[in-house]
């Protein structure tokens, strides 16, 4: 009992009584009958005889020899519940649709197809064609405006390949011709000619400034010499379309001291190391037949 609570049950029980606890029975019960005085012997037949009980033959196990598994079919399907085989796809047109149903269908595939072409080509001549003209027209204008302002000196400004990266990523007409460029070359032209004017000016702390005058169809260049203060001030408040056909230089020149009158300076004020300009009179009269010229020198002395 002990060994089914425990669980374990490797071995048989044994249905059979050990004869050692009969013998010790008797052994007291004869013991009894001495002290007793019991005479009386049980008889044989009150006696049970044992009977033989059953041994339980305890097979020896058998060593496991591995046995190969057998596979598993898979779950057979009931009738009802087995869905429908499947078509094969088709090829093409359906043969179910009829012949007329087949030439009205590729006749309208034509159709939407020419319809589809005629709308991208109108789309392309009408609309974009035109909007990409419209949009390159104002591109080259820009860049026609940035040539002519970042010229000679400035043609390697970094801020010309600012602009020229701004006006090819416009998308518009609008917005490419919104990018300025008349301000910053202004400003790269002030910066430029500031620095010209102070290593170009003389020990008189003078500047020769040449610039371009347009008459016309004619443009001619002229010079004028000047103060320092004065130059500067034309920078300061030009802007690029004047900065740009400007150029400054050192005066060549030579200090001459000479003596004029009151009236040759047409009466004004002159003191020492004062400028001033000599001009030759010259009068001219004539007719169909002759001409008369005369020549008069302004009265200089000096050395």
């Amino acid at each position: 009992m002990i060994d089914k609570i425990k669980g374990n049950n490797n071995k048989p029980p044994d249905l059979r009584k050990k004869e050692n606890n009969r013998d010790i029975m008797e052994r007291v019960r004869g013991l009894v009958e001495k002290f007793t005085g019991a005479k009386e012997k049980p008889s044989e037949k009150s006696k049970k005889r044992p009977m033989p009980r059953p041994r339980l033959r305890t097979k020896k196990k058998e060593e496991e020899k591995p046995r190969l598994k057998v596979p598993k079919r898979p779950p057979e399907r009931k009738p009802g519940l087995t869905p429908p085989p499947k078509k094969p796809p088709g090829r093409g047109i359906r043969p179910r649709i009829p012949e007329e149903d087949q030439r009205t269908l590729v006749g309208a595939m034509v159709f939407g197809i020419i319809i589809i072409i005629i709308v991208a080509s109108g789309y392309y001549f009408l609309v974009y064609q035109p909007y990409q003209q419209t949009l390159q027209a104002a591109k080259n204008q820009k860049l026609a405006e940035v040539d002519a302002y970042f010229k000679g000196p400035l043609a390697t400004d970094p801020q010309k390949q600012a602009i020229l990266a701004e006006i090819d990523s416009g998308q518009t007409p609008e917005e490419v011709l919104a990018v300025d460029v008349l301000g910053p070359a202004t400003k790269s032209w002030r910066k430029y000619q500031s620095q010209e004017i102070n290593t170009k000016k003389d020990r008189f702390n003078r500047v020769m400034v040449l610039y371009n005058v347009t008459e016309g169809n004619q443009t001619t260049s002229k010079r004028a010499i000047m103060k320092v203060s004065d130059a500067q001030k034309i920078v300061n408040e030009a802007d690029a379309t004047v900065l740009a056909n400007m150029a400054i230089q050192t005066p060549d020149t030579v200090a001459v001291p000479i003596m004029i009158s009151r009236l040759q300076a047409a009466g004004g004020l002159i003191g020492v190391g004062s400028m001033v300009d000599i001009y030759l009179n010259v009068n001219q009269t004539g007719n169909n037949t002759t001409v008369t010229s005369q020549e008069t020198t302004p009265r200089i002395s000096g050395a």
